[in-house]
């Protein structure tokens, strides 16, 4: 291997390591439910959606909702994917 593939295989580890530490703390912020710095606005590009989509981001699905909801999004990707 040549010196500028060893060059290229160390900025890579080194990108990913350096961004695991910021983006794990993101993640688990959001995950957490905390405000973050995308909140004001991500939040009202979500609101809208769950609007237009009828969904309450408080109620919880079942099982059978849920595998409808798979159902129709990978219908709608087949769709989407045949067009």
């Amino acid at each position: 291997m040549t010196a500028v593939g060893w060059l290229e295989i160390i900025i890579v580890l080194a990108l990913v390591v350096g961004c695991a530490f910021p983006l794990g703390t993101f993640m688990a912020t959001v995950f957490e439910g905390h405000r973050t710095f995308l909140t004001p606005i991500v939040g009202p590009l979500e609101r809208g959606f769950y609007r237009l989509s009828g969904v309450n981001p408080e109620e919880e699905q079942d099982w059978l909702k849920y595998t409808l909801s798979m159902l129709v999004f990978a219908g709608g990707c087949f769709l989407a994917l045949y067009l």
